[in-house]
């Protein structure tokens, strides 16, 4: 191409083109230059040629080149995404799902707990808005109710079930209740139901649920009824064991055999020894007897266990100082908080007194037969 041009350059530069007439020399010099011209040109369209298809084909190659990389960006970004996705389920599910689930199974053990508890304990538990209308309630609450599925008593209260009196109270307890925040604890109280009655032990207490006062109530009752009866004949024998006590016209008292104390004397006792009911308790057992019987009585207790408590003939010492001739009857008694014995005590100074004259009287007719025969 320097060569080419440098001879256009001379060709086209040389005095002789100027001159009317052109050397033969100069003509062949523009006709090679012509012909190189067109060398010249069928290179540079080849040239170009080449370079449009060498430019065609790269940048097919940076289309491809291109296209594979959106692919690859494009797996990349998807695989990114995917492990995005997998990696925030894992957290997830380590995170929330897991313990969710182990809340709610667990939520459900305490469910289920809680049904088998309301199933089986003998005590009645029940539930009260605060219109005091059942939200729940156990088998046990169901029976006193008289119904058979607890489900039945659900928006029902208890004037639908008890007795007008009845109903009335326990409303007006469970006002209160929720009035006050106070509980009700361990109330004893009876309830009926045509014609039948229970004696309940109850306790409620108010519930605050979702608000800051109380507008539910738990209650627990407890069936005493049979304790209630069992009670019942237990103060009906005491008062009973009182009244036989105070009516034995012979001196009866109970006594503690390790302190020697009093627990419980009668009427009968107060009036044969001189002593008030509040003096026998500031004074002891032996203060009943001479020092010699005394020592007696406290051996005889040393061995309670073996032989049983003191019986059989006493001296006593009254508090005016009068000596008696006793016989004694005694009985250990198991009370709930301390050991007693239950002594019955019979003045017998006057059979005594008598029983010696007789025999005195005797020996005095002996004598006097004796004398009469030697006579």
């Amino acid at each position: 191409m320097r060569r080419f041009l440098a001879e256009a350059t001379a060709v086209y530069s040389d005095p002789s083109s100027g001159r009317d007439g052109m050397t033969p020399e100069y003509l062949e010099r523009v006709r090679r230059l012509a012909v190189q011209t067109n060398q010249l040109k069928g290179e540079l369209r080849a040239f170009t040629a080449d370079l449009s298809r060498d430019l065609q084909a790269q940048m097919s190659e940076l289309r491809r080149e291109s296209a594979r990389m959106r692919v690859v960006i494009l797996a990349l970004f998807v695989g990114t995404l995917v492990l995005a996705v997998l990696l925030v389920h894992i957290t997830i599910r380590r995170s929330v799902l897991v313990p969710l689930a182990r809340t709610q199974s667990e939520l459900a053990r305490e469910r289920d707990l809680l049904r088998i508890l309301m199933d089986h304990i003998p005590d009645c538990i029940y539930f009260k808005d605060a219109n005091s209308n059942f939200v729940r309630i156990n088998r046990a609450q169901a029976a006193i109710l008289g119904i058979d599925d607890p489900a039945e008593a659900l928006g029902h209260t208890n004037a639908e079930y008890f007795d007008p009196v009845v109903a009335a109270r326990t409303l007006a307890d469970e006002r209160r209740i929720l009035d006050t925040g106070e509980a009700l604890i361990g109330s004893i109280e009876q309830v009926t139901r045509n014609g039948l009655s229970w004696w309940m032990n109850t306790t409620k207490v108010p519930v605050c649920w979702d608000a800051s006062t109380a507008n539910m109530i738990v209650g627990v009752s407890r069936d005493i009824t049979e304790w209630k009866n069992t009670v019942s004949a237990l103060e009906k024998s005491e008062e009973s064991f009182r009244l036989l006590f105070a009516a034995i016209p012979h001196a009866v008292w109970v006594y503690n055999p390790e302190t020697l104390r009093f627990l419980m004397v009668n009427e009968a006792a107060s009036r044969q020894y001189g002593y008030s009911a509040e003096e026998f308790e500031q004074i002891s057992v032996t203060d009943l007897f001479p020092r010699d019987e005394a020592a007696r009585l406290r051996a005889s207790l040393a061995q309670v266990q073996e032989h049983g408590p003191p019986e059989g003939s006493w001296k006593h010492v009254t508090n005016d100082g009068r000596h008696l001739d006793v016989e004694l009857s005694a009985r250990v008694l198991g009370l709930a908080d301390q050991s007693a014995i239950l002594t019955v005590v019979q003045d017998v100074t006057e059979r005594k007194r008598l029983e010696l004259d007789l025999h005195q009287a005797q020996r005095l007719e002996a004598v006097g037969h004796l004398a009469a025969g030697i006579a």
